[in-house]
């Protein structure tokens, strides 16, 4: 067999791609008869052959987990920026989210306190408002409310005036009872009462006649009376 016959035995079973037959035919030209018998031998083998077989699956898989690859780095270059696009909303929706919470928590709005409520969604932890950042939140509340009012007609201005008189009288209400309690609570440090037992509930406060609740007060105070009737210990 002649070395021209050898070689178009041997190139078709390495399974050569076709820009590589060329320089592979030349390198085997370059051997003997001998040598390409020999070699023809070793590449027509069954062994030979599965071996080479499962090389080239594994190629094939290997070029097709870089082909996905590259199509998902072009698929990210492509959409980048959309992404970035909505990055940006949601960092500016963020902010908005967060200066609410500030001053509804009176917290500041330090970069550190943003990026920790960013990754946790929780107020727990955070740094609370300096004087500046407060003197700030209590203007900006006076800014809208003043727009507020500026803006509202004759019917909401009523019953915004109806609202707040009712609100400072009920703050007006509750400073005096805090008042009172506290002054009663002065007054019978020193009076050597008795501790309230449980049994004597608000309930029972609430139901007793005036002279047993008189009664009662000279013996544990008006202070432990109150409290009770408060639904406090």
């Amino acid at each position: 067999m002649s070395k021209e016959e050898l070689v178009k035995q041997i190139l078709p079973l390495l399974r050569l791609p076709t820009h590589e037959q060329s320089r592979m035919r030349a390198e085997l030209e370059s051997h003997t008869v001998v040598e390409l018998r020999a070699f023809l031998g070793v590449v027509s083998a069954p062994q030979y052959q599965t071996e080479l077989a499962e090389d080239q699956i594994l190629q094939i898989q290997a070029e097709r987990a870089a082909d996905q690859i590259l199509f998902q780095l072009q698929r990210q270059k492509a959409t980048e920026p959309q992404r970035k696009q909505a990055a940006a909303a949601q960092l500016e929706q963020d902010k908005e989210s967060y200066a609410e919470i500030c001053r509804q928590h009176s917290l500041s709005e330090c970069e550190a306190n943003f990026n920790l409520w960013r990754s946790t969604h929780s107020i727990s932890g955070l740094a609370p408002a300096s004087q500046s950042e407060r003197d700030r939140y209590s203007q900006e509340a006076v800014d809208q409310r003043n727009e507020f009012l500026s803006n509202a007609d004759s019917t909401t201005l009523r019953t915004e005036v109806r609202r707040e008189s009712v609100e400072r009288q009920t703050a007006v209400v509750q400073e005096q009872a805090a008042r009172e309690l506290e002054s009663a609570k002065q007054r019978d440090q020193y009076g050597n009462f008795r501790p309230l037992p449980p049994e004597i509930d608000s309930k029972a406060i609430k139901a007793s006649s005036a002279v047993q609740l008189k009664q009662w007060m000279k013996v544990y105070g008006s202070f432990q009376i109150t409290n009770r009737v408060r639904g406090e210990n």
